[in-house]
Order: structure tokens, then C-alpha cells, then sequence
């Protein structure tokens, strides 16, 4: 269910439609993701295959809870998602949108940063609201987005949408091409 809201934070921002089930989920193994459409080709970064586990585990979340998803409907994004004991995240590439529609949609609300000198945003997922977050770095074709959805038990326990979110910037953008 997270992972369908993630799906749909992601299409929110890109202004598009979901499906009828929201997302094409194409399991839990490296083996099983569906041939890119093109957008991993387009940015030279797979978030399934070019984070190493290393970094996954800085930003606080299990390598081992690895599950890919690639969707092409009319919102376009390839990406993978990850969890901890208190979240799920999902890393998602996306050349349907730009950072400079990203930062129309978070000017009031987010906070505008810079990560290793990659512009960056971080502001509250429109969808899920409190237990969300949403994380956007600008690259040249299209933006990165990644998604973090608090936990139930995590919310109740006091965590926010936000929390460690600058964690997880600073632990993967490293991973991101230079020059992308």
C-alpha cells in the first residue's frame, strides 16, 4: 500500500494519472526488473543497480528490502524502492517533469538546499502529508525523486514525514553522475 502511495506522490508532482492500480509492481528481485524504457540509458543511473549497498545503508535503510519498479504509462519513472524498521523509500528517475516545476510546486513549502552542489528539495509529499516526504535532486534531463513514507508505528511513536531525510540526500546523491 506505501509503495502505491509513493507511486502516486511521484505522479502528483508530475502532473499526470495513475492507472487503475496506481503502479505496475515488477517484484522483489535484481532479476525480475522489466527492460528500461530508456530512462536509465537517458541518465547513465540505475537506482536499483548504481547505489551501492554501502550508501543505502548510510541513508538508514536495508539493502536487502531492494525491490525494483519500471512504469511507462503516461508518467514515465524507473527506480527502486528500500525500507527500514521506521520507512519506506522509494528512489525514482524521471525525465517527465523538471526541477524548475518541482520548485513552482514546493515554493511555499520547500526547503531549498544544496546537496554536493546539486540543487535540491526537500518538502512534505503532498499526498500523504505528515508521514511524507518528498526529496528532488535536479538533474539535466528530468529530476530524481525519493520518496520517504514514515511508518505507522514510527508516526506513533512522534517521527515526522521529514525526519533523516537530510540523511538520506547526503548519503545518496553521491551516487548520482557528476555532470547529471
Amino acid at each position: 500500500m506505501r509503495i502505491v502511495l509513493a507511486a502516486l506522490a511521484i505522479c502528483a508532482f508530475a502532473g499526470c494519472s495513475p492507472n487503475e492500480d496506481g503502479h505496475k509492481d515488477n517484484g522483489g528481485s535484481l532479476s525480475s526488473v522489466v527492460p528500461p524504457t530508456g530512462l536509465v540509458a537517458q541518465h547513465a543511473f540505475d537506482p536499483c543497480t548504481d547505489i551501492h549497498d554501502g550508501l543505502i545503508s548510510a541513508a538508514g535503510l536495508d539493502p536487502s528490502s531492494r525491490k525494483p519498479s519500471v512504469v511507462a504509462q503516461t508518467f514515465k519513472y524507473e527506480g527502486c524502492s528500500y525500507e527500514s524498521r521506521d520507512k519506506i523509500v522509494a528512489i525514482i528517475i524521471s525525465a517527465d517533469t523538471t526541477f524548475q516545476k518541482q520548485s513552482e510546486r514546493f515554493r511555499a513549502t520547500g526547503q531549498f538546499i544544496s546537496v554536493n552542489g546539486r540543487p535540491t528539495i526537500i518538502g512534505q509529499n503532498e499526498i500523504s502529508h505528515n508521514d511524507g516526504c518528498d526529496i528532488v535532486f535536479q538533474l539535466n534531463s528530468g529530476v530524481m525523486f525519493i520518496d520517504q513514507t514514515i511508518k505507522s508505528d514510527a508516526m506513533f511513536a512522534g517521527m515526522q514525514g521529514c525526519d533523516g531525510a537530510d540523511q538520506i540526500a547526503n548519503a545518496i546523491e553521491p551516487s548520482l553522475p557528476k555532470g547529471n
